[in-house]
């Protein structure tokens, strides 16, 4: 068990690592951003979460209650940066969605 549960955290550091970096990404994004990098890094970030969110419940299974709790904090902590960063991409695309010509 010890080494599942190794093995699953360094899988999650990885997903940990791109979330931070497609966030970082979109957080830089300015008015000068194309649509397609807006909506690829927006799909990109989801998937990378959804692949995290799976890894953390599989190691929560794994935990103490102490540490459970602990590990939770943390994680709450990437969601919501992978959250907020989706946000600003849907923005970023309604801005595209708005000023688009219509036929």
């Amino acid at each position: 068990m010890a080494e599942q549960l190794r093995s699953l955290k360094r899988k999650r550091a990885r997903e940990r690592s791109i979330i931070t970096g497609f966030s970082s990404s979109i957080n830089s994004f300015t008015g000068e951003t194309a649509r397609d990098d807006y909506e690829h890094y927006k799909d990109r970030l989801k998937e990378e979460l959804e692949h995290m969110l799976r890894v953390d419940d599989t190691i929560h299974d794994l935990l103490t209650d102490e540490e459970y709790e602990a590990d939770v904090a943390t994680c709450e902590e990437y969601i919501e940066v992978g959250k907020r960063a989706i946000q600003k991409a849907g923005r970023g695309l309604e801005k595209f969605n708005s000023t688009a010509p219509t036929t």
